[in-house]
């Protein structure tokens, strides 16, 4: 029920991505490799990864606060601006590059989408300790504001273990939920 939220702070903790949409019709074939040749129409963006969960939260009425890592590039901002009704006060940019899913669909008698490919741009190399220092300090100011935190894995480098020790340390010491939806690689920690 909707109205269970009402008031109650979550904090994410994940890795943060951009979701970029291109649609399109196709109508002939590449002559240059036998691929079918999207007519771009339109383009979107959205959140993906950690900041879809935080915008799916954000729709039922809880305060949300995220965090987590982009780069300091374009992307970052659609990403950032993209974030409604959400607390990015948490949010480090760093020299990663934003990770960005691009996905192309055409449509298909005009009702339903094909898909048609994904180009996907990421670095999952582990964020620097440094940087994980910077997030925990984040983590720390913002836990008092919370009920609970969420760690959303995508096995993209944000959710280190010392980041995840630490994280579920600061939450289980401020008495908050801790729940995490994680990848089987990082079950362990």
């Amino acid at each position: 029920n909707p109205e269970d939220f009402n008031g109650k702070g979550i904090l994410v903790v994940g890795d943060l991505m951009l979701a970029k949409h291109i649609r399109g019709n196709v109508s002939r074939m590449s002559p240059e490799a036998p691929v079918p040749i999207l007519k771009a129409e339109e383009e979107t963006f959205n959140p993906g990864g950690a900041a879809n969960l935080a915008a799916n939260l954000a729709s039922l009425g809880i305060q949300v606060y995220l965090s987590g890592v982009v780069g300091q590039d374009e992307e970052g901002e659609l990403l950032i601006d993209s974030l409604e009704n959400i607390d990015t006060s948490c949010i480090l940019k760093t020299s990663k590059q934003t990770i960005q899913k691009i996905r192309g669909t055409s449509q298909i008698r005009g009702k339903h989408h094909q898909h048609l490919f994904r180009i996907d741009y990421e670095d999952t190399s582990n964020i620097t300790s440094e940087d994980e220092q910077n997030l925990l300090s984040l983590i720390k100011e913002k836990i008092s504001q919370v009920d609970a935190v969420i760690l959303s894995d995508y096995a993209k480098g944000t959710l280190t273990e010392n980041l995840v020790k630490n994280t579920i340390s600061i939450a289980k010491e401020n008495n908050k939920l801790v729940t995490a939806d994680c990848k089987p690689m990082n079950l362990e920690f």
